[in-house]
């Protein structure tokens, strides 16, 4: 995911610019992942692939869910992968079409 992220820079670099992001480094100062919000919509959850299945994704998310009441998220249909890991972390799909889901999470 995040070489994708590396993939799309210049997009990203925008994207972050304009929103809140949330980090997490490794000991070794190496950026393991990051979650970017704007208000209450989560723009993009990253983690380097050397670093997933390692509760950082649910660890990130669990920082933002501590400063928002409702956190909302659009993911596409065919990564069901994320959709299930949303979903282990308190988000239902609450609408589709498609090719995406939008799935909010409630405090």
């Amino acid at each position: 995911m995040l070489q994708t992220a590396y993939q799309n820079l210049s997009n990203v670099q925008n994207a972050i610019q304009q929103a809140e992001v949330y980090c997490s480094v490794a000991a070794n100062n190496h950026l393991q992942g990051f979650i970017g919000l704007q208000k209450n919509y989560i723009a993009g959850l990253f983690i380097a692939k050397e670093y997933q299945s390692q509760h950082l994704g649910t660890n990130l998310l669990n920082v933002v869910k501590e400063k928002h009441q409702q956190l909302i998220l659009d993911v596409y249909l065919e990564n069901q992968r994320a959709i299930k890991f949303y979903q282990q972390n308190g988000f239902q799909i609450t609408n589709h079409n498609n090719l995406e889901a939008k799935m909010t999470w409630l405090k």
